[in-house]
């Protein structure tokens, strides 16, 4: 099951901190050990950050692609655990 959050226009008026926490509370719990373990990653991450040049927003471009998409759309890693399971050629 995929969880994925519409935001509305009215919801734009809700600080960005409450929307992310109301998303997050509708997870499933390993989901959300998931989030918080690649969170604790992207923060040591961009304590290096005038080391290897990944601070809060190169970390979002380059992680955020791989977590958000369009629910009819698959993910590549989706797309290939798929191709695995089902043991035919992509």
């Amino acid at each position: 099951m995929c969880a994925y959050v519409r935001v509305t226009p009215e919801q734009t008026k809700v600080p960005s901190q409450e929307i992310v926490l109301a998303a997050l509370s509708t997870l499933p719990e390993h989901n959300i050990a998931v989030t918080h373990t690649l969170m604790r990653m992207c923060h040591e991450l961009a304590l290096n950050k005038e080391v290897n040049r990944m601070d809060a927003q190169n970390l979002a471009i380059v992680i955020a692609p791989n977590l958000l998409w369009k629910p009819q759309v698959r993910s590549p890693v989706s797309h290939a655990l798929a191709c695995v399971c089902s043991h035919h050629r992509c």
